[in-house]
């Protein structure tokens, strides 16, 4: 019979909201993102036990894809080996983790994969957490194609759709992004703040606005504003038409979406 006294929780991770600040101070994994190429297949995964208990982890590697709804697709893979898979940590005390391309892995597109890093079982009275991390892992283009995102608004019934185009053939990192709506008389109405995520390598990040049916009835336009993490700052200011919605109780981000699509090879 199953122990019904004792629950079981599993909090799941990406790394790369982890801060520099945190990551000095009580590091758990070095480094949280790898680049593989063709002449580098090969990197080292740190990995630390600050408790006072021994801790085990698990490796799995996968390879990450974006489905039309914007949910990653990770999805077994044998391209890229790490070693070992089970590692037991002492108390206060470290590993290591080779991580190893298989094959010639680079491509005119960026590849993207994850290691899951999933520990053990850690109980605290009646309840016992697993912790599970995603660590990104990049497979280097053959040549370094970047192009600066650009952006597109649809509106829809109460809602807008704001739109970031990766066309580089590499990620791009969303820091965050920030929408200002203003009535006609130029008044600020509304003011919403949406963390970002990665873009994957042609593929495109849609973040949806819903608004409510008080401010929508005031808005005559927008402003948008997107950071990306290296530091470069996309924004526009844009009219906006927009049916609304009756009974739109409040102005906030629904979940992004991401819809990977080709792009066409430059000339």
């Amino acid at each position: 019979m199953p122990d019904s006294s004792r629950s079981t929780f599993v909090v799941f991770a990406f790394l790369a909201f982890v801060s520099k600040e945190t990551a000095q101070a009580d590091p758990l994994f070095d480094p949280t993102t790898f680049y593989l190429s063709d002449s580098e297949p090969k990197a080292t995964l740190r990995i630390f036990n600050n408790e006072d208990f021994p801790i085990q982890w698990t490796a799995n590697l996968v390879r990450w894809r974006s489905d039309e709804e914007g949910n990653d697709n990770l999805q077994q893979t044998d391209e890229i080996a790490i070693e070992p898979s089970l590692i037991e940590l002492l108390p206060h005390a470290g590993g290591a983790l080779e991580i190893e391309a298989t094959k010639n892995l680079q491509d005119d597109v960026e590849g993207t994969y994850r290691v899951i890093m999933t520990s053990s079982e850690i109980r605290n009275g009646q309840v016992a957490v697993t912790y599970s991390y995603s660590l990104p892992i990049f497979i280097r283009p053959k040549v370094l194609i970047e192009r600066r995102p650009n952006l597109s608004l649809r509106t829809m019934p109460g809602e807008l759709r704001l739109t970031v185009h990766n066309d580089s053939n590499v990620h791009e990192f969303v820091d965050s992004v920030n929408v200002e709506g203003y009535s006609f008389a130029g008044l600020k109405i509304f003011n919403v703040d949406q963390s970002g995520m990665y873009i994957l390598p042609q593929s495109d990040r849609t973040y949806t606005l819903a608004v409510s049916e008080q401010d929508c009835a005031k808005m005559s336009g927008i402003a948008w504003k997107i950071e990306l993490r290296n530091k470069d700052v996309l924004s526009e200011d844009h009219p906006v038409s927009m049916t609304c919605r009756i009974g739109s109780p409040e102005t906030g981000f629904k979940k992004a979406g991401s819809v990977a699509r080709a792009v066409p090879k430059p000339d």
